[in-house]
């Protein structure tokens, strides 16, 4: 099973928040449960996969979301950061062979 990005949303002081699993930071923080959870799942698409875990106004868990990391073999492609990554190296590459060339 896939290691998760754990997010709990849980209600604190009249207010809602979000905070990573074992983490003591919140990372998201709203009047609504609503606003907090649309925060969470933001963060989750932007790492890739991970789970939020809804709390209810008592703090007992009410039902758990779960974000599947979508893969370059169904996305069509290869991922931006990899393609960036690749391009760099190439840059670095040709700008180490440029000076040697001298």
């Amino acid at each position: 099973m896939p290691s998760y990005n754990v997010y709990h949303v849980v209600p604190r002081d009249g207010r809602w928040v979000a905070r990573l699993q074992g983490s003591p930071t919140v990372s998201a923080e709203a009047d609504s449960r609503a606003e907090v959870v649309r925060q969470a799942e933001q963060i989750l698409r932007q790492l890739g996969a991970g789970r939020i875990v809804l709390h209810g106004d008592d703090g007992a868990i009410e039902r758990v979301e779960t974000f599947e990391q979508i893969g370059a073999e169904r996305s069509g492609g290869v991922p931006r950061p990899v393609l960036l990554g690749i391009a760099a190296a190439c840059f670095v590459g040709l700008g180490i062979a440029l000076a040697r060339r001298r």
